[in-house]
C-alpha cells in the first residue's frame, strides 16, 4: 500500500537579529547546512516542500527546492515556532519567563498548541496518491520535536527532551492505515561534526 514519507528538516544556523523579533535569516553556516541537506534528500523524488513562513525556514527550503527539482516552496504559518506544552520541570522558568514576554504565557502556549496541532492534522496523514509520497516539512526545533512526540503518541511532554539540529533530518511513515513509524531522528550523518549546531 502507499505510504506518505514526511521528511522533517530543521531549518539552519540563523542570525538571531535584535531588530528582527521573528529572527533574521540564514547565516554562512546556515547556508552551507543547508546545502548539505538538500544534497542529502536530492535523491528522492520530493513530491511538495512545505516551510514556516519565518525567514531562516523559507531560505533553507529554498534551498532544498533548488536541488530537488525545483519544487514551489509551500509557505505556512502552521509550521512557525512555538512552546507547545509547558513540562513541569520547566513551569517554574516559564512562569518567570511570562512576566516579561507575552509568547511564554500560559494562553499564548495553549493557542500555539492548537496551531502545532492543526499542523500534524494537516500533514500527517495517509496518502490519496497510488504511489509512496515524499514530502519535505522545514520548520524549527520545538514543533518539529513536538510533531513527533505526536507521531510516537507518547507523553505531551517528551518534546522537550529531545534535540534537533540545524538541518537535521527526521523522518515519519504514515502508512495508508494511519499508523506512524519514526524511521529517522535528528539525522545530521550529512554534516560533518564541525558543522553540528542547535543554538
Amino acid at each position: 500500500m502507499p505510504a506518505r514519507f514526511l521528511h522533517l528538516v530543521r531549518h539552519g544556523h540563523y542570525e538571531a537579529d535584535a531588530e528582527d523579533a521573528l529572527g533574521g535569516g540564514l547565516t554562512d553556516l546556515g547556508r552551507e547546512q543547508a546545502k548539505r541537506v538538500a544534497e542529502a534528500l536530492s535523491p528522492l523524488k520530493i513530491n511538495a516542500i512545505y516551510s514556516s513562513s519565518l525567514r531562516r525556514a523559507r531560505e533553507t527550503a529554498e534551498i532544498i527546492a533548488a536541488k530537488c527539482g525545483d519544487q514551489e516552496v509551500q509557505l505556512s504559518t502552521l509550521l512557525w515556532e512555538c512552546v507547545p506544552t509547558i513540562p513541569p520541570r520547566w513551569a517554574a522558568i516559564m512562569a518567570e519567563l511570562a512576566k516579561q514576554d507575552p509568547d511564554y504565557a500560559p494562553e499564548q502556549i495553549a493557542e500555539d498548541r492548537k496551531r502545532a496541532d492543526r499542523a500534524f492534522q494537516q500533514y500527517f496523514r495517509p496518502t490519496n496518491s497510488g504511489d509512496d509520497v515524499h514530502e519535505v516539512l522545514v520548520a524549527h526545533g520545538n514543533i518539529i520535536r513536538y510533531l513527533l512526540t505526536r507521531a510516537l503518541d507518547v507523553d505531551e511532554h517528551a518534546w522537550s527532551r529531545m534535540v534537533a539540529y540545524h538541518c537535521s533530518i527526521s523522518r515519519v511513515l504514515v502508512e495508508a492505515d494511519g499508523q506512524m513509524l519514526v524511521v529517522g531522528l535528528n539525522d545530521v550523518g550529512h554534516l560533518p561534526f564541525e558543522m553540528h549546531s542547535d543554538q
